[in-house]
């Protein structure tokens, strides 16, 4: 009769063992799932927030094709560097200066053609832009 009982504390116990085993994986699984779409929804706010600021300078340019004129009143912090212009924000999206910024707004007059911009949106640990458009001032250009 000790055989039985042991035998049948034997399979209760490797039933145990089962059932926590995929438990644990089946854990990490969703742990892994909710880290994923942490990253996705960063990474899409990120994109979000490039999208609108280079289509607010872009309609800016399209009505003053002096950049610093256009840009000066809404954009404090607008600094030029040699022929391009650069706008700097922290991680919270607020302007700020050079030395603190996480996201970069590079503004740069094509040297051929005049009233054409590229905007470039980049964040400070990315080496590829987050969003990149080109935009004329005068319509017949592009």
């Amino acid at each position: 009769m000790k055989k039985t009982y042991t035998s049948r504390s034997l399979i209760l116990l490797m039933e145990i063992i089962i059932s926590f085993t995929f438990f644990a994986l089946s854990s990490a699984i969703c742990i892994q799932l909710f880290v994923k779409a942490y990253t996705i929804s960063q990474t899409s706010q990120a994109l979000d927030y490039a999208v609108t600021q280079v289509s607010s300078i872009a309609d800016l340019l399209s009505e003053n094709s002096n950049v610093s004129e256009a840009l000066s009143p809404y954009y404090e912090t607008l600094v030029q560097e040699k022929e391009n212009y650069m706008i700097y924000f922290d991680e919270e999206h607020n302007l700020c200066d050079k030395e603190d910024y996480y996201y970069r707004v590079l503004i740069r007059e094509d040297q051929k053609q005049e009233g054409l911009f590229t905007i470039v949106f980049t964040r400070e640990d990315s080496v590829s832009p987050l969003y990149e458009v080109t935009v004329s001032t005068n319509p017949l250009t592009m």
